[in-house]
């Protein structure tokens, strides 16, 4: 049962006229303040750990595929450059071959 602000504050009062001030405060700093149903247990905790287990499972699989991709494109860049200067080459023998002419 979820605690409204209005019943914590019926309660302190009550608790107020039955316990006197300073300890009624000292109850009330140790509830929590949605009421205990909002509050993780165990369990919910060990569900949490093993979600981030996965998590990190899978992180660690898109690093990989991550670190393939960028060597592949590396040498694509490779390649292409090599390809773009083989093709600066032949078109300077050309220009000088025609310019013998």
């Amino acid at each position: 049962m979820k605690v409204t602000d209005a019943q914590r504050l019926l309660m302190n009062d009550g608790l107020r006229s039955h316990m006197g001030d300073s300890l009624s405060d000292l109850v009330m700093a140790h509830l929590p303040p949605g009421g205990y149903e909002e509050m993780a247990q165990k369990s919910d905790i060990m569900m949490l750990k093993s979600d981030i287990v996965v998590l990190r499972s899978e992180m660690s699989s898109l690093e990989k595929n991550m670190m393939t991709i960028e060597r592949r494109l590396n040498l694509v860049i490779t390649v292409g450059i090599a390809i773009g200067l083989a093709l600066i080459g032949l078109q300077t023998q050309i220009m000088l071959s025609v310019a013998r002419l």
